[in-house]
């Protein structure tokens, strides 16, 4: 299989990624964007659907739903990613020990 290979002048850098990983990469990254779309539309109050979802990030500051996904969901799930990514970092440098 062929290798993408990415160069930079300056500073002299080199990367090479397989299409395999790099696909795989990518996958990963949409599905936990979708875990967390869907973490934030599940809570005590009500099941709310994607696109209420959205609009109350994106949109209209002002509205009920807004005030439960940013101020209340969004720091819980955001704090769940960032411990979840400092345990696999810290995993996988136990492991590289």
């Amino acid at each position: 299989m062929t290798n993408i290979v990415v160069r930079a002048s300056r500073p002299p850098v080199s990367l090479r990624l397989s299409p395999r990983s790099l696909g795989v990469g990518v996958i990963l990254v949409l599905a936990c964007v979708a875990l967390v779309v869907v973490a934030l539309s599940i809570g005590s109050t009500e099941v709310m659907d994607p696109a209420r979802v959205l609009r109350a990030l994106f949109g209209d500051p002002e509205a009920d739903d807004a005030f439960a996904v940013r101020e209340l969901r969004l720091p819980r799930v955001l704090a769940g990613l960032i411990v979840g990514c400092a345990l696999g970092m810290s995993g996988a440098l136990f492991q590289g020990v």
